[in-house]
């Protein structure tokens, strides 16, 4: 969901154009300051960010920077206003998602961009 985020992870000479979209049948929870995705319940809905990888080198950065503590599974995201369903990929919980290291919460990227700024 953060431009900035997934242009060092793949290296882009540009920002990347991220759309709204959603996922049905996961969950976020926090692994620290990062959510992650789990399966479950039916039905509910995460929204998010979709953006179309361009290479088979970006798509490989990103799946090397996502490496610690996610899988990259196929998923049905349902792109834009218009509810266009379209296959893609996302990157999900790799452990238990009843681990004790995972919390209840919702991740506020507005927050995580003014903390990363503070911290620059």
């Amino acid at each position: 969901m953060d431009e900035q985020t997934l242009s060092e992870a793949i290296r882009l000479d540009s920002p990347p154009v991220l759309r709204p979209a959603s996922i049905v049948g996961y969950s976020i929870k926090m692994w620290g300051p990062f959510p992650v995705l789990i399966e479950g319940p039916p039905g509910n809905v995460v929204n998010g960010m979709v953006y179309e990888v361009q290479k088979k080198a970006h798509e490989n950065s990103l799946a090397y920077w996502e490496k610690n503590g996610y899988r990259c599974t196929s998923c049905s995201i349902k792109s834009g206003a218009g509810g266009e369903q379209i296959s893609g990929k996302t990157f999900m919980w790799s452990g238990d998602p009843n681990d004790w290291g995972l919390s209840a919460g919702i991740f506020d990227l507005e927050a995580w961009k003014r903390k990363r700024s503070a911290s620059k």
